[in-house]
């Protein structure tokens, strides 16, 4: 009946990546409207845009937030965490001067995760609803983490 449709449909090889693209979308939604409307508050966000912001304009990342004494105030970013990935954000904060440019950065990250375990869970159940489900209960536990952007974050499909 409509069950068998249903899981037949989710078996599809498109479904994972579009249910990634989903995700990635609802991520990034949620997390700019909470930032545009003065609700994310974490210090990791502050320290990755100052970071980022930074390296876009070819300054050595030298981070005025982070809570290690110096003499300058500044602590070098990448001494405190040595994250490359920093610099693959640099060409979008070009473009995109604003902290909506890391949020979209880590909702499409995080948002990827859902291709590689619908992929993993329907190989090894054969069901496409099965696999849904489970990457199902698995975003809602990265919920949390998405609010308020850090690049430890853009670790979440590696988990």
């Amino acid at each position: 009946g409509a069950l068998e449709r249903a899981r037949a449909g989710l078996g599809h090889r498109a479904v994972p990546f579009v249910a990634a693209a989903a995700a990635s979308g609802w991520y990034f939604v949620v997390s700019f409207y909470r930032h545009a409307n003065f609700g994310s508050g974490s210090r990791d966000m502050g320290l990755f845009l100052q970071t980022v912001w930074l390296l876009s304009r070819g300054r050595a990342p030298q981070n005025t937030l982070i809570d290690i004494p110096s003499e300058s105030g500044a602590v070098h970013a990448f001494g405190d965490h040595l994250e490359l990935i920093d610099l693959l954000v640099v060409p979008l904060v070009w473009v995109w001067q604003d902290a909506g440019a890391v949020l979209l950065v880590q909702a499409v990250v995080a948002g990827s995760a859902v291709a590689a375990v619908m992929i993993i869970a329907q190989r090894r159940t054969g069901d496409g609803l099965a696999a849904l489900l489970r990457r199902g209960c698995v975003e809602l536990g990265e919920l949390g983490q998405i609010f308020d952007t850090g690049s430890s974050s853009f670790t979440l499909p590696c988990s």
